[in-house]
């Protein structure tokens, strides 16, 4: 029964992005706030859930126009699966997922509004750490790598860094 014991949690996170839009020169920075339900199994070493997040940035300026401004809106929704190692205070882990995602692009100059939508595919690929407060709270940091399927981004890659903190029920 210990072996495949449960613990679910919802983590709620926060942090910085970076991507490269089509059009610029230069990688434009921004945000990204998101939430997580996640379910471990086997002796919580194995994982999963379900992951939404809310991704922007905002350029000034771009090659095509100068005095620009240009807007970038991503919400992905994905399910993952996560590897972890590590003791009950802290554990290091490895993840990967599949899912979708919907992209807002608007540009707007002093005389003209430009807007588009995209909906495509999104994979994503991290690591992180979980550090362990108490028996139904804890800290956590990860890193990811998030490609959309879409014309918005050059690479189609989005890097984050985020901040989280997970609640175990």
């Amino acid at each position: 029964m210990t072996a495949f014991s449960q613990t679910k949690s919802f983590i709620l996170t926060g942090g910085w992005a970076v991507a490269s839009p089509n059009n610029s020169d230069v990688s434009v920075n921004g945000f990204k706030i998101g939430g997580q339900w996640e379910k471990a199994e086997i002796q919580d070493h194995v994982a999963w859930g379900v992951a939404a997040d809310y991704i922007n940035f905002k350029q000034i300026g771009s090659k095509t126009s100068s005095n620009s401004v240009n807007k970038f809106r991503t919400i992905p929704l994905s399910l993952y699966g996560k590897y972890l190692i590590g003791n009950d205070k802290l554990q290091g882990y490895a993840k990967g997922g599949a899912g979708f995602q919907f992209t807002k692009v608007s540009s707007e100059t002093p005389n003209l509004y430009l807007s588009d939508n995209d909906f495509g595919i999104a994979l994503t690929a991290g690591a992180g750490l979980y550090y362990t407060l108490t028996e139904y709270l804890y800290l956590g940091v990860d890193y990811g790598f998030l490609y959309l399927s879409n014309s918005t981004y050059k690479s189609g890659i989005i890097n984050s860094v985020s901040l989280g903190i997970g609640f175990k029920y």
